[in-house]
Order: structure tokens, then sequence, then C-alpha cells
């Protein structure tokens, strides 16, 4: 998991201790955190996002290179890297 927790860790905190769970605390826009966390890994599962049209307009920009431009890393990096399966799953903003 890579996670900047933006909106806190209550979706996963009560799997954090999990002893099968790698964290990387780091935003996916990051190439430095991301290529840290996908090292060694056969296939990521992209959910990173900022969704819903009313967080989108609170910062239009932020959420552009979220969606967009984070999203591209994410693509671009596991191709690099050799990543065999990239599993992208969005809402509607990511389109």
């Amino acid at each position: 998991v890579i996670e900047r927790f933006l909106y806190g860790d209550g979706a996963i905190r009560d799997l954090l201790p999990h002893p099968n769970l790698s964290l990387t605390i780091a935003d996916f826009r990051q190439p430095h955190g991301l290529d840290r966390a996908i090292a060694g890994a056969d296939a990521v599962v992209h959910l990173g996002a900022i969704a819903g049209d009313v967080a989108c307009a609170l910062d239009e920009d932020f959420a552009l290179s979220t969606n967009v431009e984070g999203t591209n890393l994410v693509a671009n990096l596991c191709r690099a890297r050799g990543v065999a399966r990239l599993v992208f799953a969005s809402t509607c903003e990511g389109y």
C-alpha cells in the first residue's frame, strides 16, 4: 500500500498491523515513493484518486494532478519496472 493519509487512516487502520501488509507513506504522484512501493511487485492495483464532483471542484489543479498525472506516473513506472499487471479502478473523474 502506498498512502499519504490525506483523509486519515480510518479506512485501513485495522489492517495496519497485519504482518503481510507493506505500507509506504507517500504521495503516489511522487516518483521516489511510488517506485519504493512497487519495487518487486508482480501486480499493482491503482485506487488512488480525488473522487466526486464536489471534491474535484474544490481544487481542480490538485484533482487533475492526482487523477490524471498521478495515474500516468503509476502506469509509466509499472511499465518501466516490468510489473506484469496493472489494475485500474476508477470513478468517472478519472475519465
